[in-house]
This record gives C-alpha cells, sequence and structure tokens, in this order.
C-alpha cells in the first residue's frame, strides 16, 4: 500500500502546473473524500467551501498565514507574544540543521507542511532525523496536492520547545471560526498515538458525531479557559471568512499551535457542514448589503 502511494505521488509531481490540470487533481480528491465531483456555482456545504480555497489560485496569497514561522508574528499582533511558542531556529538546509543543540525537550517540523513533527529529549539531531529533514525541505506540498494556499510557501524547518509535561503531548482544541464567531470545538488527544477526537459546540456540550477518529473517553472539565481560548480564536477568525484556529492548554498557559482555511476532515453529518457554510452565506451577504449601502 505505501509503495503504491508512493509511486501515485511520484507520479503526481510529473503532471504539469496548469489550472486545468490542478482543477481536474482537485476534483479527484474532493470524490476520493466525499464520493462527488464538484459543480461550479453549486456549493452546498462547508466541504465544498474547502475546496473552492483549495482550488482557487487566489488562496496562494494565504501563505504568509500558513508558514509556521511566519504566522506567529501576525498572531502575536492580534493577541500578543505570551501566546506564542518561541521559535529556537528557523533552517533552510540540513548541514546548518546539523550544528542545532539544545539541552532539554523540543520539536522539529517544516513550516510548510502539515502533520509532520520530530520529538527530541533534548541534544541534537541523530543522522537518521537528518536525513528525514532533508526530504522535507525537497517536499513541494503544492505539487504534491495542487491546494493553491500552499503554491508560494517556502520549505523551511523550524524548531520550538515541547510544551508538553512528562512527554505527552497536551489535547489541541481546534476551534472552527466563522467571520469571528465559533461554530465548533475539535478536541484532539494523542495526535501522534492511538489518536481520537471529541467535539462540542460552542458552550461545551459534546457531540455524539465522529468525523476521521474515533472519540475519547475523556470529558475535559476546562473551566474559565475555555472562553478565553474560544475569545483568542474568535479574533484571528474576525480575519477572515472560515477558519480552524489550533490552541494548546499547557502548564505554561494558552499556546497557540497553527491554523488552517482548509481543514482535513470531511464534515459529518451533513447537517452540520451545511449549516456551517449558510452561516458563511449569511456572512457574505451582510457585507455585500454593508456594502452596498456606503
Amino acid at each position: 500500500m505505501a509503495f503504491t502511494k508512493n509511486i501515485a505521488l511520484f507520479l503526481l509531481q510529473l503532471i504539469p502546473d496548469s489550472r486545468v490540470m490542478n482543477h481536474l487533481i482537485n476534483q479527484l480528491n474532493h470524490f476520493r473524500l466525499h464520493g462527488r465531483f464538484m459543480v461550479r456555482g453549486r456549493l452546498s456545504d462547508i466541504n465544498d467551501y474547502i475546496f473552492s480555497i483549495k482550488n482557487s489560485p487566489y488562496s496562494a496569497s494565504y501563505g504568509f498565514f500558513i508558514d509556521k514561522e511566519t504566522v506567529k508574528s501576525f498572531v502575536a499582533s492580534v493577541f500578543g507574544e505570551r501566546y506564542i511558542i518561541p521559535t529556537l531556529g528557523v533552517f533552510r538546509d540540513v548541514a546548518a540543521l546539523s550544528s542545532f543543540d539544545y539541552p532539554t525537550a523540543y520539536v522539529v517540523k517544516p513550516t510548510h507542511m502539515s502533520q509532520k513533527v520530530l520529538f527530541k529529549d533534548g541534544g541534537r539531531l541523530t543522522p537518521q532525523e537528518l536525513q528525514q529533514c532533508g526530504k522535507w525541505l525537497k517536499y513541494s506540498y503544492f505539487a504534491r496536492t495542487r491546494q493553491y494556499n500552499y503554491r508560494f510557501l517556502e520549505p523551511k524547518i523550524i524548531i520550538e520547545p515541547f510544551v508538553g509535561e512528562n512527554g505527552k503531548v497536551p489535547p489541541d482544541f481546534k476551534f472552527f471560526v466563522v467571520n469571528g464567531k465559533c461554530q465548533l470545538i475539535q478536541v484532539d488527544y494523542g495526535r501522534f498515538a492511538d489518536r481520537s477526537s471529541d467535539f462540542y459546540d460552542p458552550d461545551w456540550n459534546k457531540l455524539d458525531i465522529q468525523m476521521g477518529f474515533g472519540n475519547s473517553p475523556y470529558y475535559l472539565n476546562v473551566g474559565d479557559a475555555l472562553e478565553h481560548m474560544k475569545e483568542l480564536a474568535e479574533k484571528i477568525g474576525a480575519c477572515f471568512e472560515f477558519i480552524r484556529v489550533d490552541l494548546y492548554l499547557t502548564e505554561q498557559g494558552i499556546k497557540f499551535g497553527e491554523y488552517t482555511f482548509t481543514p482535513g476532515l470531511r464534515f459529518e453529518p451533513a447537517e452540520l457542514g451545511k449549516a456551517m457554510y449558510t452561516k458563511i452565506l449569511a456572512a457574505k451577504q451582510k457585507h455585500e448589503q454593508l456594502w452596498c449601502a456606503s
């Protein structure tokens, strides 16, 4: 299976970068995820809306906001440096990376990709780990996916201190925000081992839904931290029509993880996806009315 996937990804990179071919690849990916092709101008739910972002050349301008290095300056300007995980280093080649040394636990990840990370207890990277980083630096997420929002991202490696406790990654809170209002909260546990996900409404009522992974046996009592995290997510979300903002709740407080305009989920049940897209449309219409009245 892995061999077949690698062959498919290699062949994908050989396909010319053209509007027609990129559209075709995005259509095939949409069919693979949702069992249907997109018809132009007939968006029906949030899944279709996310497709429209992936497939739009305009979304290439989002690069600054999804690069894991540059996004920190934007987020810090919105709600302050204390929510930002410090950057220990940014590297563009393996030779420079090989000399990096740090006494305590840290994480290594590419700034231009998603769901790729190395955890270190300290010290220098091993030859095998440096080899992995070298592969990341050669990887073009756009060439593999044809999602335009990744088109102009520069391959880099970023290193940050580990913010978990006792070697465990803290729960990952993902806030789905439409025009500055939180609509859904996802909490991921064990993101890189035995992963599970729970979903809550904005008032922290647990929802009986699954998307991608099974539910956990936990019920987190987050107290006042929920409103604080939601406020931070909505501050960022107010700048965009739709976004998912990821935050960690750590012993050092709330920390920003990343955000994305194109979550990889298949939104289910169908009513949920339609309801979120309806709110996007309502906000669009309101903005258009205000524009016409001004």
